[in-house]
């Protein structure tokens, strides 16, 4: 063991390790004796927990340190035995010293925190002062609804913006996701999963104690009811892990109501204050990379970044060489005033189909007597259209037009079409096109004289300049639907 050891005189362990016999066993005490000993996080250990080291280094121990914080997370298992204490609840040890600078947060935060929970007394070594620091991300109702999974909660509408936040600004910085719920960690990590996006930093508020990152992004989770999120010892953990920027996506309705006692929804307040209450950013301008985050700007340099101050309104006075941020067009902005990428691709109501055709003067037979606008009928066929205007008689009947498709049409049908159409030319015509009154034929001529018009329009070879080619043959005519008695839609 004395080979092992080489001279050391530290050793850093856990307080479980310590108490195992084994290290006694093997000499390792008896080669580096432990007569000072230091204990880091001792806000979370009770004090039940020491007593037996006290006892077996008693011959050697002679002074214990104690560093923690008892503003921060209790001892697992306080929360169901209130009566719990740490060494810092002991009223009798005199000696107690309280570290009044941070050198962690930027001033902006860690004022706040200073003032909501250490009374004020707690200075930050780093001045800065920009409120660009910290960011809200709204996630509203419906889409950000908790949702009860076990004994724990997740909130599908803040994975995903989680997942936008990473793939959009984080993924190629020091970055950590915090979230209070278990069942939300797991979610997040297999959705970044599925993303191809890192994953590996994504933990829960109790096994993140004592860490910190550049970037720490933060899913609150609850929209409703706070939850164990009223606990002012493990906000103040959540809310302390960042160096450079954080990002909280909650929900703008659950802090003014639910969350507003808690030190989120102070913290929320201290922003809208600092921020004349453009503090909080739409989901949307996150999921389009259009908003401002800490360490890292959308896509045009410019969004609704309100949690910074600056959002679209320029300045009064106007520096020299700097490029201010554009307002974007209101036939792009979404309900946040950011640009929405959906309004990029509208979904356009269908117009009806026109078909009222524009009929060729070879094509049209005999108006009626002084008619200006004839019913039309639209005659539809493999090769061609063709349009056939008839008289209006009397109102139509009750079953409509008739709409002809391919085949062979029955030869009732046929027959039908011929006796109307010789009705359409038994009278006087006015013919629009030469402007003058036509003489009706005679009646022996007119039926001849019809079939011959429609068989012109239908069964010769014509151009067709829809198919782009010439048709030589009579198309047929099948599946004739009876719709009224004066038109004929082919």
């Amino acid at each position: 063991m004395e080979r092992i050891l080489r001279g050391s005189r530290i050793i850093l362990c856990t307080l479980s390790m310590l108490s195992n016999p084994a290290l006694q066993d093997n000499g390792t005490f008896d080669i580096v004796p432990v007569d000072k000993l230091v204990i880091d996080e001792a806000s979370q250990i009770s004090t039940y927990d020491f007593l037996h080291l006290f006892v077996k280094f008693q011959q050697t121990l002679g002074k214990v340190c104690f560093f923690g914080d008892p503003k921060q997370l209790p001892p697992y298992g306080k929360d169901n035995i209130p009566t719990m204490k740490t060494i810092f609840d002991v009223q009798h040890i005199p000696s107690q010293s309280f570290l009044d600078t941070q050198y962690r947060m930027p001033a902006a935060v860690g004022n706040f925190i200073s003032t909501a929970v250490y009374s004020g007394r707690l200075k930050s070594a780093r001045p800065l002062e920009d409120n660009t620091c910290l960011a809200f991300v709204n996630v509203d109702l419906p889409r950000g609804e908790e949702e009860k999974v076990g004994f724990s909660w997740k909130n599908t509408g803040e994975i995903q913006t989680i997942v936008h936040l990473v793939k959009n600004y984080y993924k190629d910085k020091k970055f950590t996701v915090i979230t209070p719920y278990d069942a939300q960690r797991a979610a997040i990590q297999q959705a970044l999963q599925s993303e191809k996006l890192p994953w590996e930093s994504v933990y829960n508020i109790d096994s993140f104690q004592g860490n910190e990152d550049d970037y720490v992004l933060i899913s609150v989770v609850r929209s409703q009811h706070p939850g164990f999120l009223s606990s002012l010892n493990r906000l103040n953990v959540m809310l302390t892990r960042f160096k450079k920027g954080m990002v909280i996506v909650s929900s703008q309705r659950f802090m003014k109501l639910g969350g507003s006692q808690t030190l989120l929804g102070g913290l929320s307040r201290e922003w809208q204050s600092k921020c004349s209450g453009n503090t909080w950013i739409d989901w949307r301008d996150v999921a389009g990379r259009q908003a401002n985050l800490p360490g890292s700007s959308g896509v045009h340099g410019a969004s609704r970044n309100l949690a910074f101050g600056w959002g679209y309104q320029h300045p009064v006075s106007h520096t020299p060489g700097t490029v201010y941020p554009q307002p974007v067009p209101f036939w792009y902005q979404g309900t946040s005033g950011g640009f929405d990428t959906s309004k990029l691709f509208p979904q356009r109501p269908r117009q009806p189909q026109n078909l009222n055709l524009q009929p060729r003067p070879s094509m049209v037979t005999q108006a009626p007597a002084q008619t200006i606008s004839p019913s039309t009928s639209i005659v539809r066929s493999n090769a061609t259209f063709a349009t056939i205007a008839a008289a209006p008689p009397k109102p139509p009947s009750h079953d409509g037009f008739i709409q002809v498709k391919r085949g062979a049409a029955p030869r009732s049908y046929q027959q039908d079409f011929v006796s109307r159409s010789s009705h359409a030319s038994s009278a006087n015509k006015f013919s629009p096109l030469r402007g003058q009154q036509k003489a009706a034929l005679p009646q022996s001529r007119q039926r001849d004289s019809t079939v011959q018009k429609a068989n012109n329009a239908l069964f010769t070879n014509k151009f067709s300049p829809i198919q782009g080619r010439w048709n030589t043959g009579p198309p047929a005519l099948s599946n004739i639907r009876k719709k009224s008695s004066h038109s004929y839609a082919f």
